[in-house]
């Protein structure tokens, strides 16, 4: 018997790579690199044009915290739209209430003529006021933004911590990549791997189901490697213990658990699971980040229109707007009212000012003995003066320039009352 222990586990071998060759084989020959990394790409386009909910669970073992975000995410690529409804937990968090949560929104969309991304934050307490925040650099922005966990950027192969324009699919296209092939879970997989200026790729890919991945890894070294932005050196935080400090040698962040759903023609990964381990020198553990992200009511391709899609919902007028220019510079004299952000204005002065305006058409329709229309409205003529008109950013301050149109208005009806009496009295 024992003589033929090892000749068993030669059939199983053999079996095993028929079972592998098979699988491989449905798809036509041998699939290269680029034909795998191609197939799988297209697969991915279900990410492009899609409406659905996704609830994220995080918990580090080091520090215990919890977090869990509910959002209804959808996405637009094609028209580089993108909008986020976020309702943060923490449970046993010190910066946060127990009980209460943070409301989050996010909008990419059109400012002016600049692309800009919205932020409308509601803190969990109560009776605290929300606030907006614009960046000018919105492409940026989003493009940061849309690979969060809680916006389901890992199951669209793109981690904000890797890369925050490039999804895993795009950086491997220009690498020099590496096939396999391997067993999971008891499906054929091609398994790609290469080095990429933003870390270490590995890849296991379902050859039954489109080449959708079944799970994937990047180690990223500091120094070696580029940060999520692309502009700097990846250099985290190292851990501190007893006043010591241990560098970093690695991070590896793994997505696994991945389950597939077939969504029309495509094969789209509903849930996984996102693992982040830091490596630090001498041994040191510095525990780790585990998140369990599932989709929900995956819609591809809606109606955006029907939906009211890619508005910012529910906010207050007069809620308080910080606009963030490229520059740096940061403009805090805007309100949103009426589904707009506007410039702040003193309603008192401006009543003020319409008062003053009103007395003196007045004045101006009885000494002339005719309704003088002097078409002199103030709030239109104003915004259409300074460039206010809709859907048109203006920066700056208003007033003094509103002071100065009613003024003139006064001077005016003064200078016409003085020609009228004048004329009289020459008469």
């Amino acid at each position: 018997m024992m003589g033929l222990l090892p000749l068993r586990f030669v059939w199983i071998t053999v079996i095993l790579c028929m079972f592998v060759n098979i699988a491989f084989s449905q798809e036509g020959e041998p699939k290269t690199v680029s034909e795998i990394l191609r197939t799988l790409k297209n697969n991915m386009n279900w990410s492009k044009s899609v409406s659905f909910h996704i609830e994220t669970h995080s918990y580090n073992t080091l520090t215990g915290d919890k977090r869990e975000i509910n959002s209804l995410v959808r996405r637009d690529d094609n028209a580089m739209r993108f909008q986020q409804f976020a309702k943060i937990t923490a449970p046993g968090a010190h910066w946060l209430a127990p009980g209460s949560a943070i409301s989050e929104q996010y909008i990419y969309g059109m400012l002016g003529n600049k692309s800009s991304f919205f932020a409308y934050r509601l803190a969990g307490e109560e009776n605290t006021p929300g606030r907006i925040r614009v960046f000018r650099n919105g492409k940026e922005r989003v493009a940061f933004k849309s690979t969060y966990d809680s916006a389901g950027g890992p199951m669209f192969l793109s981690l904000s911590s890797i890369s925050s324009e490039k999804s895993l699919c795009d950086l491997l296209s220009s690498a020099d990549v590496a096939l396999s092939n391997e067993v999971l879970e008891g499906k054929a997989c091609a398994v790609v791997a290469g080095e990429t200026p933003f870390g270490n790729i590995k890849m296991w890919l379902s050859a039954e189901e489109g080449y959708a991945p079944l799970k994937y890894e990047v180690k990223k070294v500091p120094g070696k490697h580029l940060s999520s932005d692309g502009k700097t050196m990846f250099s985290p935080a190292p851990l501190k213990e007893d006043g010591d400090f241990f560098p970093t040698t690695h991070t590896l962040f793994t997505v696994d658990n991945i389950v597939l759903e077939k969504i029309g023609t495509y094969y789209v990964p509903v849930k996984g699971e996102l693992l982040v381990r830091p490596e630090f020198e001498k041994g040191k553990d510095g525990g780790e980040q585990r998140t369990v992200i599932e989709l929900s009511n995956i819609e591809l391709e809606p109606d955006f229109e029907a939906m009211g899609a890619f508005k910012l919902e529910g906010v207050p007028d007069g809620t308080n707007v910080q606009i963030f220019e490229e520059d740096n510079r940061v403009s805090t004299d805007f309100v949103y009212r009426d589904g707009q952000v506007v410039p702040r204005i003193n309603q008192k002065a401006l009543a003020a000012i319409e008062d003053t305006v009103r007395v003196a058409k007045g004045q101006a329709a009885l000494e002339t003995g005719k309704h003088t229309t002097l078409h002199l409205e103030v709030r239109e003529k104003s915004a259409q003066v300074l460039g206010l008109e809709k859907g048109v950013f203006f920066e700056g301050k208003i007033i003094l320039l509103i002071l100065f149109l009613g003024a003139l208005i006064i001077l005016v009806s003064g200078i016409h009352f003085f020609l009228r009496k004048r004329k009289k009295m020459t008469e």
